[in-house]
């Protein structure tokens, strides 16, 4: 064979093997949902934060057909590229379970799951914290496809105008 074919068979084997997350088995939806939170919204979460994340988790996996875990570890959950596979090797580390968050998080998710919880987004399916985004000068200006709102740049989806949902905060985050 050709050195091209050779090159080719190996990239085909690349983003078939090398891109996807290591399988979790074992795993719960609980805890995927708390792995989340924790990962998400760290320290600084709780509460109504928390649900809305977790409920983020929910809402994208009842509209894609796909279980929790699949819908979490994809790269996609978290910006695709090298920084979610980076993000996804993360959660499924010990990293959120050593987070002293991370028994409270668990007994939300579980109280969540029992329906115990009542859902803060609706049916969002995004969220960012605006206090993680660079800071802008002029509100209402675009700058690479980010919106000043507030002195901060928002993603497109999360604008007012682009939004599938409006945006409502909720704790620190922005969910759409």
């Amino acid at each position: 064979m050709s050195t091209a074919v050779y090159v080719v068979l190996g990239a085909l084997a690349y983003v078939l093997f090398a891109t996807r997350p290591p399988p979790a088995q074992g795993i719960s939806d609980a805890e995927w949902l708390a792995r989340v939170a924790v990962e998400e919204a760290g320290g600084g979460g709780q509460g109504e934060e928390w649900h809305g994340i977790m409920f983020v988790a929910l809402n994208r996996a009842e509209r894609s057909g796909k279980t929790l875990e699949e819908t979490i570890a994809s790269t996609s959950w978290f910006g695709g590229g090298s920084r979610g596979r980076r993000a996804v090797a993360e959660i499924l580390s010990d990293h959120p379970l050593e987070h002293s968050n991370y028994p409270a998080a668990l007994a939300t998710a579980q109280q969540l799951l029992a329906g115990m919880v009542p859902n803060p987004i609706g049916e969002r399916r995004h969220f960012f914290h605006p206090g993680g985004m660079p800071s802008c000068d002029v509100d209402g200006e675009w700058y690479d496809g980010k919106l000043c709102v507030d002195g901060k740049l928002w993603p497109r989806w999360a604008t007012p105008e682009h939004a599938d949902y409006p945006p409502i905060r909720v704790g620190r985050a922005i969910f759409s």
